[in-house]
């Protein structure tokens, strides 16, 4: 390179290549860069370079920035692309490659005809491979076997058994990637007999079972429920891999074969092959179907002894296993550790509450869920509406309908029919004839249930015409109930629809209502709204103030806290104890142990307040944050003995733990 021998285009681009096979996509973008004149070959070589190191986007950005030099792309070039495209799953990109091949001036080769069926199934775009097949001129097996398999990957199993016949008509000797490509395609019922038929035809011919080709008939033969058969295939077998054993567990489980799942752990274990994490999701679903907790402890010691407890999978696995296996403490702790939490985990723990009726911890979670920023889905509101039938919620449920319309959940079937029984088990027969009435599928458990009311044309319009027509929205104590599952719920967009589209269209704004409103933004986050509802309201009280003090506090916005505090006073309105509460938590957050003390004073004398046992909690917390540890105690010591000190204790011991005192 130091000799210039890197800035010749033929010599650069085997350069690039060589950088890019030993792992090395910085050099290789060095060398492409030193070169003055890049040439298709410069063009290709680093398109290939890119792709070999799984960067498909930066690929394609290449073939893009190609198309603005003089190089002009040849069948190397457009093959490389396309793989691009199929890996990134980029259909649009792969049409206009296709376009660009049919106007070059190159005659499109059967690798390049392969390579574009390959990427239109792996864009899902499965009438342009059929389209590109029909047209082909020439076919080989590769050609075959890639239509098969997807045919295949796209459960269109009738069609990979068409072009297999058409196959052997046309006298291409199927390989062994054929065949498998036409045993997942049999895994279709409708397919079994045939799957079974090519089974015995490439055993007369003594084809040998690579793992691959065996681990593919296992799974046929498991899906058909024919686990005998797949246990003699395994047998069989000369060569087995982890995957082999993954597959019978799996079908095990799927067929509620959960005590043979575990007979088959034990032969596993004395194949001297390493479970993955396949493995002891399947396990653990074996437990959780069969309620074998004790087992299923067994199996998490065998999780940490091979170090699989970080993964996400794993520990939603074990939190439903424990859940369903009856030990929510253990399910709560698996919880616990995990560092990041996915919709999967806050669904599989809301399930595990609603399995053991545990339905206000359910609607705990999914506040928590909500506040930890994660997105409930479908499953999600189908839980929360089934909590919200138990409890006979009627406002939460109604807030969990309108959440759904926010969201553009699908409303199916399912969702329907758990919000049509969520209504009427909370006697409200207009609400669920509502649900019924606007329906348009038929369902054997209520008749014409609909999607959702697409014909106002937005999400916003729909959600506000269900909240007119619910029955709390047009009154006073309807909305503030309303406003306040909102706030309950961390559902702040719903409950700045019900501001701006019930509130002020329906509702007298009255102090009430103004109270409603700002516990609603301040506990939802948005301290900013909240103070734009309170100086808006004509008239206000000590919760008005007290509210915002606290969410403020929560959110860790101390000088706002303390500005509203000032302004209060200001205003002449005589703070509370809650309102201290509030303000001692703001001051213990922050750190500002000399202004909590000056708080703490001034509500005895300048208020004439006597400390309840919250205040001097409060106390001992903002001392024991800032370390003051004495202080703390000195505190802990004057507590009147009528206030229960055992919270007291407990915090100010595990202040000291945490200053190793």
């Amino acid at each position: 390179m130091d000799c210039g021998f890197a800035k010749n285009p033929f010599l650069g681009s085997h350069l690039i290549r060589l950088f890019a096979s030993c792992g090395s996509l910085k050099e290789a973008i060095h060398v492409f860069e030193m070169i003055p004149k890049h040439t298709v070959f410069t063009w290709n070589a680093l398109i290939s370079a890119y792709s070999l190191h799984g960067n498909a986007v930066l690929a394609i950005n290449a073939y893009e920035a190609m198309q603005t030099s003089y190089a002009v792309p040849d069948q190397h070039i457009f093959v490389n692309a396309l793989k691009a495209c199929a890996k990134a799953g980029v259909l649009a990109k792969g049409r206009l490659i296709h376009f660009q091949i049919v106007v070059s001036i190159y005659e499109p080769n059967t690798y390049v005809n392969n390579t574009l069926i390959d990427m239109y199934i792996k864009c899902c775009s499965l009438q342009d491979a059929f389209c590109v097949f029909e047209r082909m001129k020439a076919r080989d097996v590769v050609t075959w076997t890639a239509i098969i398999v997807g045919c295949g990957e796209h459960e269109c199993g009738t069609k990979a058994n068409q072009y297999f016949q058409q196959m052997q008509c046309e006298g291409i000797i199927p390989n062994n990637v054929t065949y498998i490509g036409m045993f997942k395609a049999c895994c279709d019922a409708i397919l079994q007999n045939q799957g079974m038929s090519l089974h015995a035809c490439i055993s007369n011919m003594q084809t040998e079972f690579d793992v691959t080709l065996g681990n593919t008939l296992i799974a046929m033969y498991a899906k058909s429920r024919r686990l005998e058969d797949a246990i003699k295939i395994l047998e069989q077998m000369p060569k087995q891999d982890i995957v082999s054993w993954n597959v019978l567990l799996s079908a095990y489980v799927q067929h509620g074969s959960g005590c043979d799942a575990f007979v088959m752990y034990g032969k596993l274990q004395k194949q001297r092959l390493e479970p993955d994490e396949v493995t002891f999701i399947s396990l653990l679903q074996a437990c959780a179907c069969t309620e074998a907790l004790s087992k299923g402890s067994v199996i998490h010691l065998h999780i940490l002894e091979c170090s699989f407890e970080s993964t996400l999978f794993i520990n939603n696995a074990l939190i439903d296993m424990y859940g369903k296996c009856g030990s929510m403490r253990d399910a709560l702790a698996v919880f616990t550790s995990v560092a990041q939490h996915d919709v999967i985990t806050w669904n599989t723990l809301i399930a595990c509450y609603i399995l053991h009726k545990e339905y206000s911890k359910a609607l705990e979670a999914y506040t928590k869920m909500q506040e930890d920023g994660t997105e409930p889905d479908d499953v999600t509101f189908v839980s929360m509406l089934q909590v919200c039938s138990s409890l006979m919620l009627l406002v939460y449920g109604m807030l969990i309908h309108a959440c759904i319309i926010l969201a553009g959940i699908n409303m199916d079937i399912y969702v329907n029919s758990c919000l049509f029984e969520m209504y009427v088990k909370c006697e409200s027969f207009e609400d669920g004839d509502f649900v019924r009435g606007s329906s348009q599928r038929k369902d054997t458990t209520i008749s014409n249930l609909t999607p959702t009311m697409n014909s106002m044309g937005s999400q916003d319009e729909e959600l506000t015409s269900f909240l007119l027509q619910e029955s709390l929205a047009g009154s006073v104590n309807g909305c503030c109930k309303l406003l306040k599952a909102c706030s309950i719920m961390n559902a702040l967009d719903i409950g700045r629809h019900v501001h701006c589209n019930v509130v002020e269209t329906v509702c007298d704004f009255d102090m009430q209502v103004g109270n409603a409103l700002v516990d609603m933004y301040a506990k939802c986050g948005s301290i900013q709204d909240a103070y734009s509802v309170l100086c808006k309201m004509q008239k206000r009280d000590a919760v008005t103030w007290t509210t915002l003090i606290s969410g403020s506090g929560h959110y860790m916005d101390y000088q706002f806290a303390v500005q509203c505090y000032e302004e209060m006073v200001k205003e002449g309105i005589d703070p509370v104890e809650t309102t201290y509460v509030c303000l001692l938590t703001a001051c213990s957050r922050a750190g500002e142990w000399k202004e909590g003390c000056r708080y703490f004073e001034s509500m005895m004398k300048q208020h004439e307040l006597t400390p309840i046992s919250d205040h001097f909690y409060c106390m001992i917390d903002l001392f024991g944050r800032s370390g003051k540890l004495i202080e703390a105690d000195d505190i802990l010591q004057t507590i009147p003995l009528s206030c229960p000190g055992v919270v007291a204790y407990r915090t100010f011991l595990n202040h000291c733990k945490s200053h190793k005192n």
